[in-house]
């Protein structure tokens, strides 16, 4: 499956044949990264509260900011030709997106299966993987 959405870098999501990163404000952004961090898995707001924001900066309402981050989020989304679906049900928040999918995801895989040819004595072909795995990584994370 094909890479759909970055996050070992600026958060981008494919629109066509290319990544675009500047498709809504940098905290929408934020919590689509953190969201991302676990498809198809619950997420709480307090979960996400402490992933998006230091302590001394959460706001007033976070509920409130998040479901504006979420529809500035599904806004972006509309843009691809597949858009995942984000469900938000009593504070529980979920994208539906395989994991394969997501470049964080498929760095750990072949971070993984390279490990798994290093002991095995196969160092040519966990050189290879790893490479593969790095070059995934664009910027700084999660940016």
């Amino acid at each position: 499956m094909e890479i759909t959405f970055r996050i070992l870098g600026p958060t981008a999501l494919r629109v066509g044949d290319h990544f675009q990163q500047e498709w809504t404000h940098p905290k929408p952004r934020a919590m689509l990264a953190a969201l991302l961090l676990y498809p198809r898995q619950a997420v709480s707001v307090d979960e996400l509260v402490s992933l998006i924001w230091t302590p001394d900066k959460v706001p007033n309402d976070p509920t409130g900011t998040l479901y504006t981050y979420t529809k500035k989020i599904r806004t972006g989304l509309e843009q691809m030709s597949d858009p995942p679906r984000i469900r938000v049900t009593n504070g529980i928040y979920r994208i539906d997106v395989d994991r394969d999918q997501i470049d964080f995801h498929a760095f750990r895989a072949l971070a993984a299966q390279a490990d798994s040819h290093r002991r095995a004595g196969d160092h040519a072909e966990a050189a290879d993987l790893l490479a593969t795995a790095l070059d995934l990584w664009t910027d700084q994370a999660f940016a």
